[in-house]
Formats: C-alpha cells, structure tokens, sequence
C-alpha cells in the first residue's frame, strides 16, 4: 500500500478531528450523575432514569474514542521524527509534552490551592468527586503527594495523556525497530499490548491504552498504509449503526444488577466501541465533507485545541458543581447542566486561547508546546513534523 501524502485536505481533516475528539473528552468529564468516576466496567446502581442512561451512552460510549484516535493519530505522525536523531526527538517531545505538562502542572496546582483558600469553592471541590484534588487541601500535602500529583499523577487530571504521549514517543524509535522481528513476533507484540489495553493496565508512566494506538499509528506509517482509503470490506453506513448498536447494548447491560464489580462483557463492548468509534469518524468526515475544505471559523477555533483540553479542568468540575448547587439536581436539569457546562467550558477555553494568541504569543507558545498558532490567511498543506507539534 502506498503511504498516504500530506495534503492539505489531509492536514485540515486531523484538526478538525482532533478538535472534535477534545471536545468528546470534555464529554467525558461533563458526567455528572451522582456516581462520578467513570470506567469501561462502569455499573449504574443508582438514578437509573433517562438522564443516567443519556448521559452514559454519551460519556462512556460514543465520546470515548477520543483518547485511542489522538494516540494513534500521534503515532502516525511522528514515525518520520522517530526515525531520526534520538537526540533531536527527545529534544523537540521536550518542548512540546514535557514542557506543557510540568507548567499546566503547576498552574493546576497553583488554581487549586487558590480555590481552596475560599469555603464556598473548597465546599464545591469536596462535593465533585472527580480527580484527587477534593480529598485533601494542598497545604497538607506531605512531599510523597506532592510528588505524584505534580508529576506522576497531576491535579488536573486529564495531563496524563501528555505524560504517556512523551514516553510512547520516546520508546517509538525500540517500536519501530521491532517492526523488523518476524511477523509472529509482532503480533505476538501487539497481542501482548491489547491484553493491556483490554484491562486498562497502567504502568505507572504509561498506559497499555497508549502503547497499543501508538504502536499501531507507528505500524501504519511504516507499513506505508493510505490512511485515506477505506479497507474493500467496510461500510461507513453499516459500521456507523453498529457502532451505536454495540454503545447502546453496553449501555443497556450497565443498568443491570451485576454480581461482579467489573463484567467482561461490558469491557469487551466498552473497548470494541472504541476502535470502531475511530473507524467511523476517520472515514465519515470525508463521507460529510466531501472533498471540501473546512469552514475558516472552524479552522480558527480547532487551532485552541490544546488549550480546551488543559484548561477545562477544573473549570467544567466546578462549573458543574455550583450549577447543580444553585438550581438543584432533577433529572432535566442535571442534563441541562451536562450540556451546558460542557459547551460553556469549550467556549471559554478557546476565547481564552484567542486572547493569549493575540495579546500575549509568546507566552502561548510556552503553554502550548509551539501549538496555539493561527491558521495562515493563504494555507498551504502542513508537513508531518508541523501537525507532530500541532496536534495534542
């Protein structure tokens, strides 16, 4: 198969999805039903109504491919990179992973231990159950806490992704040269990494949810596969309604009265949704799009991609939770608050990334990794590397 040329349809249409796969994991963390935390073995024991059952559907089902497609995006783009002077790519995943994490690090922490100065907001942190922060106020963290949630587990918990996507990045070139073991090897590999990914295993820097989408982004770009055709034996229409068929079985099953805490048959159909999630999309935008280009706006606003997803939490928690404070939690209007918080959310942080673009680039360069740049007023199709640092 012949490997897919960097068009500028091509660039435009990993933006648009990118953005639109932020916007699915603020999704994720707009769920606001009493039992907050979510997982693939997710069971609904209380609120059983169509609130619950919405908003499961949504948060742990069509919106969770989102992580696996930017990982396995990122893998893609950066096989060329990985391919080069180890020293150059540790160097330029520094400025744009490490970096970004370790300052939106301290800025979370800093944030949380402001809110936790005022009774009203440490009241609505101790009442949002999401995350580590709601526990224990900052200033009674011994050194081993601060350790972890500065570093291995931040605050803002949803920096984990930058955390696994550096250290993919930096094991992608030992990935790569595996490729070259003989086939049962490699898929020896591969089996090994979606058992992990199948179990959520976590390995303490790195998750096999990451090791499994990296890995295959990295085997596509070395395989030379063209992302842009569609294998002979798919259907977009076809896999569309399976996809959702499969989400809302899965949904189904998490209302029932398990008599396990985790049911592999909510697992299987959690991670079969996932990958099938990714096809759907990838394949649909062109179905949507047809060869056109992306509006300008839209363009614009997937440019602040990075900055919707390191800046809406905590900002959608404790939006979230001072709502259903204030205007109570029937189940209208916990729905209401789900979409609302999560739409609020999106557009202050992009308002945000406009303003730090505009008034203060330099900074937003630091913030960003090199990323939070405004699309040119003449486009011209962008290279792996640029779209490597350009995408979350």
């Amino acid at each position: 198969m012949r490997n897919s040329p960097m068009t500028d349809y091509l660039s435009k249409k990993i933006k648009i999805l990118s953005f639109l796969a932020i916007v699915m994991v603020v999704l994720v963390h707009a769920y606001n039903q009493p039992e907050r935390v979510l997982h693939s073995w997710k069971l609904v024991k209380t609120g059983e109504n169509w609130n619950a059952w919405a908003q499961l559907f949504i948060s742990n089902g069509v919106a969770r491919y989102g992580i696996p497609f930017f990982f396995l995006v990122s893998g893609w783009l950066n096989y060329r990179k990985a391919r080069g002077a180890f020293a150059d790519l540790a160097l330029t995943r520094l400025r744009t992973l490490a970096l970004p994490y370790f300052l939106w690090s301290a800025i979370s922490l800093f944030v949380f231990w402001l809110a936790q100065q005022n009774d009203f907001m440490w009241a609505l942190m101790q009442a949002n159950p999401i995350g580590p922060f709601a526990t224990t106020r900052l200033a009674d963290y011994s050194a081993s806490q601060w350790w972890t949630r500065s570093v291995v587990y931040p605050v803002a918990f949803q920096l984990w992704f930058l955390r696994d996507l550096f250290v993919c990045s930096l094991l992608a070139p030992l990935l790569i040269a595996a490729f070259a073991l003989p086939r049962a090897l490699v898929a020896l590999m591969f089996a090994g990494f979606a058992v992990l990914f199948f179990n959520g295993a976590d390995f303490y820097l790195v998750e096999g949810e990451g090791l499994l989408f990296f890995s295959a982004g990295l085997l596509l770009a070395h395989c030379g596969a063209d992302v842009q055709q569609a294998p002979r034996w798919f259907r977009l229409r076809w896999w569309a309604v399976l996809w959702l068929a499969v989400i809302a079985l899965k949904t189904g099953l998490a209302f029932a009265h398990w008599d396990v805490s985790r049911p592999l048959a909510i697992i299987a159909l959690y991670r079969l949704s996932q990958v099938m999630g990714i096809a759907v999309v990838w394949f649909g935008y062109d179905r949507v799009m047809r060869g056109a280009a992306p509006a300008p706006a839209a363009l614009r606003m997937a440019s602040h991609a990075f900055i919707v997803y390191v800046l809406h939490v905590p900002l959608l928690n404790l939006a979230t939770q001072a709502a259903l404070t204030l205007f109570g939690n029937t189940d209208a209007m916990r729905f209401a608050v789900y979409a609302g918080s999560a739409a609020g959310s999106i557009g202050v942080c992009v308002l945000a990334g406009r303003a730090m673009t505009r008034w203060a680039p330099t900074l937003s360069a630091l913030l960003t990794g090199g990323r939070a740049t405004p699309p040119p007023s003449t486009p011209t199709p962008a290279t792996p590397q640029q779209l490597t640092s350009e995408t979350v």
